[in-house]
């Protein structure tokens, strides 16, 4: 590569990682974060306050930051890559060949391991809740039967669903809990835990295909409350009491009561938001 070569790589690099940095005009406050998500096939940055909208990876979908923004991880063809967003290197976590679908990565706030999810390509096949390291080593079974993960804020237990319920597992082993005890209802997307690992967020539709309504509930099991109505794919911001969150196809954000919501995005299919700070 000759000299204009590596001088037009460098800015690249460097354009990308301001992109995820929030750099250039419109740049959101240290507090608002940034946030990643799907937009149609690609997976696109916004910063927290809606400014400065850019492209951040092609031909991607279910993005996952670390709680930094240093990491994020996708799925691409059926596998999960990784995206060093300082210098916009990209590399492979997982290579699982044919005979399963992957879904549903997500990476620990320390940016150094990745829950995801393996599904048999056979007519009922169970989702299989999987654990492996940020450099595709150590991949292994943690969860028979689990889908949807979601890390704690110290990344030591993990959240999924099952048989529409949810449950928790240290990722170190040990027993599961269950956290709620759910009929009558069918619940949609990743939980989230809150920001001191008490509470439990999750959306739960009255029918499939529904209008979602956000739930909360004890991290260790209880009666879970109505928190607020009409939003999916729910997101926290790891600095601040805020959710992002779907609705009509455009990304919100709003108070965890869900007061003050405000549009992101404009759509229209805009999907799985992650938020770093």
């Amino acid at each position: 590569m000759g000299i204009k070569g590596r001088v037009l790589a460098a800015l690249v690099c460097l354009a990308a990682a301001a992109v995820f940095a929030g750099c250039g005009s419109g740049g959101g406050s240290d507090r608002d974060g940034r946030i990643a998500f799907t937009s149609g096939s690609n997976i696109d940055v916004v910063n927290g306050d809606g400014t400065n909208q850019q492209v951040l990876v092609t031909n991607a979908s279910q993005p996952s930051v670390s709680r930094d923004g240093n990491v994020a991880v996708f799925v691409r063809e059926n596998n999960i890559y990784a995206l060093n967003t300082k210098n916009h290197i990209e590399t492979q976590v997982t290579n699982v060949g044919t005979g399963v679908n992957v879904s549903a990565p997500e990476i620990n706030p320390q940016g150094t391991q990745v829950a995801y999810v393996s599904t048999p390509v056979t007519p009922g096949g169970i989702p299989n809740l999987r654990l492996v390291d940020i450099d595709g080593l150590n991949d292994h079974l943690l969860v028979a039967n689990g889908d949807y993960p979601a890390f704690n804020r110290n990344g030591t237990r993990v959240a999924f669903i099952r048989d529409n319920n949810i449950y928790t597992i240290d990722i170190a082993g040990g027993a599961e809990t269950q956290v709620t005890d759910l009929t009558g209802e069918t619940l949609a997307g990743h939980p989230v835990y809150s920001s001191n690992g008490n509470l439990i967020y999750y959306t739960s539709q009255a029918t499939p295909g529904g209008v979602s309504t956000v739930m909360s509930v004890p991290a260790v099991g209880g009666t879970s409350t109505t928190v607020f109505s009409d939003a999916s794919d729910l997101a926290a911001n790891p600095v601040g009491d805020e959710f992002a969150f779907v609705r009509n196809g455009r990304i919100y954000k709003s108070n965890l009561d869900g007061t003050n919501a405000t549009p992101l995005t404009m759509g229209p299919d805009d999907s799985g938001p992650s938020w770093s700070e």
